[in-house]
């Protein structure tokens, strides 16, 4: 049998379908579907697809003004459904390709829709999938070439050829993939590729930086109590980074917005000769509406290079260190979702002195992150900790492999830490004379904004100034 392909493609007719069978596969089961599906689509330029499908609706050019529009003949067959594979041959003019791949719960999902998509690759290479859906809903959709469908079910896929220009198919939902539901497939933990399907090609209607305050933090988060903090020893504090993300896209009927804000809430105590335990946790406030939809963890701002570091001051050294989170690994293998009990690469910061630090000023303390060691690692995210050899450590910290990323909302739908968030924690001890002295610590947060629509890229850091006692 030839690889697995998509039964689902046959989704792809815009008109006249001819179905020899109604069947289609089961969960565990190979199913070769004998359907064959004809139909028509349109291929655009990415200026066409600008000027006609993108930005206010009344600045757009009409399709039919476009000379550069073509139309091109679809014929489907051959589908074969597996679990959640499909297969499918597609002729596209007079080029016949295969397409296979992954199906998958739409992020539409979260407003109980039933929309299933698939991670599609053209066999021979000819084509991008851009979009493949299967929406089998009756509510209102974003169609771009056939709104008859609307509040129909229907079926999308959208082709970028080897010149760049999009072809668009949409059509009515065979009968044989009305039985599809939602439940069956599995969700994707980074749906963006299907949300931001037009990355590249749409132009944003707008971008922009907004001035952290009251009001965009109640924007990017839905709620206000993220408010600013002061530093204060023995409680959390909350730093929010002084710009809030924004970007937005209209591209048909969807008004695309995105609200992107990263925050610190942090810790840090006295320190004795039991343990004492600074905390430091980057979390991220946002979402992206759709039209009246709200989508949390689909945004096109995403959070990379991050690094979280601490520096004591005097009479004090770090004994060991622990991390948690739930992060995004971007890699081709391996990748997906980390959390507790997954292993994650980082650069193991470390600084050893001669001698416990007793004097030190605070450009002493950054000093000592600055110029520490690092070392390519692996730790455990969860209750697994790091020891810290050598004495005393005077700086420890890490750096996460430029692979992961953190993009989804930390707390949100009424939960704490479902989304994205990064936890590192040091143990300090007092190493003196048996005297107590106020003294100085200092904290380093580092990180890259990233923006995938415009590939911008915005270096971010921050020091703050860690006030405690250290006594025995």
């Amino acid at each position: 049998m030839r690889k697995l392909k998509i039964l689902i493609l046959a989704v792809v007719v815009l008109t006249g379908s001819l179905l020899q069978t109604s069947v289609f596969a089961e969960n565990n089961t190979s199913q070769v579907l004998d359907v064959v599906t004809r139909g028509q689509g349109i291929s655009l330029t990415v200026d066409a697809f600008n000027e006609s499908m993108v930005g206010q609706v009344e600045k757009r050019k009409s399709l039919e003004s476009q000379k550069l529009l073509k139309n091109y003949d679809l014929k489907l067959d051959n589908f074969i459904l597996s679990g959640g594979n499909v297969s499918i041959d597609v002729t596209v003019g007079e080029e016949q390709v295969q397409l296979f791949g992954l199906l998958h719960a739409s992020y539409k999902v979260q407003n109980g829709i039933n929309s299933i998509v698939g991670d599609l690759t053209d066999e021979t290479g000819r084509y991008s999938v851009l979009l493949f859906e299967i929406f089998n809903d009756n509510k209102n959709d974003n169609l771009l070439i056939n709104r008859d469908l609307q509040e129909k079910p229907h079926l999308k896929l959208y082709l970028l050829d080897g010149d760049k220009n999009i072809i668009l198919f949409e059509t009515d939902l065979p009968e044989a993939l009305r039985g599809l539901e939602v439940g069956s497939f599995a969700e994707k933990e980074d749906n963006k590729k299907e949300m931001f399907w037009f990355k590249g090609l749409a132009e944003p209607e707008m971008v922009k930086e907004i001035t952290t305050t009251e009001t965009s933090i109640a924007e990017a988060s839905g709620k206000t109590d993220l408010d600013f903090a002061p530093m204060a020893l023995n409680s959390f504090s909350t730093w929010t980074n002084p710009t809030t993300y924004y970007t937005s896209f209209y591209v048909g009927t969807d008004y695309t917005q995105c609200w992107s804000l990263p925050y610190l809430s942090y810790k840090h105590v006295n320190v004795t000769s039991s343990d004492s335990t600074w905390i430091a946790q980057f979390k991220i406030a946002e979402h992206t509406k759709v039209g009246n939809y709200t989508y949390y963890g689909n945004n096109v701002f995403e959070y990379k290079n991050l690094k979280i570091a601490f520096g004591s001051g005097d009479y004090s050294t770090m004994i060991r260190t622990f991390q948690q989170g739930r992060i995004y690994d971007n890699s081709a293998f391996n990748g997906g979702l980390k959390k507790v009990g997954d292993k994650i690469a980082t650069s193991l910061i470390k600084k050893t002195l001669s001698a416990v630090p007793y004097g030190s000023t605070i450009n002493d303390v950054i000093g000592y992150i600055n110029t520490a060691t690092s070392t390519s690692g692996e730790v455990t995210l969860g209750s697994q900790g790091v020891s810290l050899s050598g004495s005393p450590v005077s700086a420890a910290g890490e750096k996460l492999a430029s692979k992961f990323k953190l993009e989804e909302s930390t707390d949100h739908s009424g939960r704490t830490d479902n989304g994205h968030y990064f936890t590192y924690q040091v143990v300090l001890n007092y190493e003196g004379n048996g005297s107590s002295k106020n003294t100085t610590g200092n904290l380093q947060l580092k990180f890259d904004v990233f923006n995938s629509q415009t590939n911008k890229t915005t270096p971010i850091s921050k020091d703050f100034t860690l006030a405690y006692r250290a006594s025995k």
